[in-house]
């Protein structure tokens, strides 16, 4: 991941319901305390949270996705937004899906 030296201005709301896994590299405070300093963070379009349908085995987006598919993949880039596709339906699409390669 791309890192660089952040101030700290906002309170990270993963953190607070206990779901950070950035933890020093996140760009956002983890408590008052920490508003107003300054550290190495994470910079960027960067996948901080898990894909709950990974987990289930349901993750249709397979390398694509923008959660990680595990926590080796917290603080990598997302893919670019060009090659995502959104996760609702278009109009008329299909609710069925051929599964990517995961």
């Amino acid at each position: 991941p791309d890192l660089q030296m952040k101030k700290k201005r906002d309170l990270c709301t993963q953190f607070d319901l206990g779901q950070c896994l950035l933890g020093k590299l996140c760009p956002f405070a983890h408590g008052e305390n920490e508003i107003g300093t300054v550290g190495l963070a994470v910079s960027g379009n960067v996948k901080t949270q898990i894909c709950q349908r990974w987990k289930e085995g349901k993750c249709l987006y397979g390398k694509l996705c923008n959660r990680a598919h595990g926590a080796h993949e917290i603080g990598l880039k997302r893919p670019p937004p060009e090659l995502t596709k959104s996760n609702k339906r278009q109009k008329g699409e299909s609710v069925l899906r051929e599964p990517s390669a995961a």
